[in-house]
């Protein structure tokens, strides 16, 4: 999955001021790292036994915050996922934090024990999400398509044989492009893909 957040705290007894500031996920990183929280309140962003990866070792423990405060006045912006996220914490506090930019929820606090929200605003989720799921999944097929370019297999494509390299090479071309698009010069197309 890649870094999956700004800030992991794996501690108890944080307190985490935001002094007038913001934190955000780049675009370049938001195009790349589609599951990411600014604030990750775990050393890990699932439960031991869920999610598409395991963070944590089969003797390991997941650390989760306890005692945590987020204090602002400050902003938490553009998130491919989360603003703030965690699992099973204790005793959380969020106070005076505006939340802007974010694509799935601005705070996401499973099996939660003791939660203050106040005087926090939701100006806005991300409404300029220039990419579908399709643009993840050719980055997760990208190893299996080099072995395949690799061992210069030949496979049938919408009725045509095609190599694996031909394949291979187009799918890293249209990543490419799509950075291009998005990043690198958002101003030819204003950001948007077509779907």
């Amino acid at each position: 999955l890649g870094f999956f957040s700004a800030i992991a705290v794996q501690a108890p007894d944080v307190e985490i001021r935001l002094n007038s500031h913001s934190i955000e996920q780049s675009k370049g990183h938001a195009l790349f790292q589609r599951y990411f929280a600014v604030f990750e309140l775990a050393s890990s962003p699932f439960i031991k036994g869920a999610g598409p990866a395991q963070f944590i070792g089969e003797e390991e423990v997941c650390i989760c915050a306890s005692n945590l405060k987020i204090l602002g006045p400050g902003v938490i912006g553009l998130s491919s996922h989360h603003g703030i996220h965690g699992n099973d914490n204790k005793n959380v506090e969020i106070r005076n934090v505006t939340f802007v930019d974010f694509e799935v929820a601005a705070v996401s606090l499973n099996n939660i024990d003791g939660l203050v929200i106040q005087d926090c605003e939701i100006l806005h989720n991300r409404h300029d999400v220039p990419i579908n799921g399709m643009f993840s999944a050719a980055r997760f097929i990208r190893p299996y398509a080099k072995e395949l370019k690799e061992r210069g297999y030949k496979m049938n494509l919408r009725g045509e044989e095609v190599t694996a390299a031909k394949a291979y090479d187009d799918l890293i071309e249209a990543i490419n492009n799509v950075y291009f698009d998005v990043v690198a010069h958002p101003d030819m197309n204003n950001g948007m893909m077509n779907p």
